[in-house]
């Protein structure tokens, strides 16, 4: 459940309203839509990390095999 949501100026009067079906639905649309590409979100930062010890790992395994 989302509240109405009233924007001011600098001079305390309002500027905006936004109502709280608005608040919900752009809530929602986003959280269907996902993260962007350029979004750094944990789970992206989790991904990078493991694939790099992954590249790490399999050049450590490509030394031995050649000792």
């Amino acid at each position: 459940m989302f509240f109405q949501v009233r924007v001011k100026d600098g001079k305390g009067k309002v500027k905006k309203v936004i109502s709280s079906e608005t608040l919900s639905k752009r809530y929602w649309d986003d959280f269907f839509k996902g993260p962007s590409d350029g979004e750094n979100t944990k789970t992206n930062v989790k991904r990078g990390r493991k694939k790099n010890r992954v590249q790490e790992n399999d050049s450590m395994i490509e030394e031995d095999w050649n000792l």
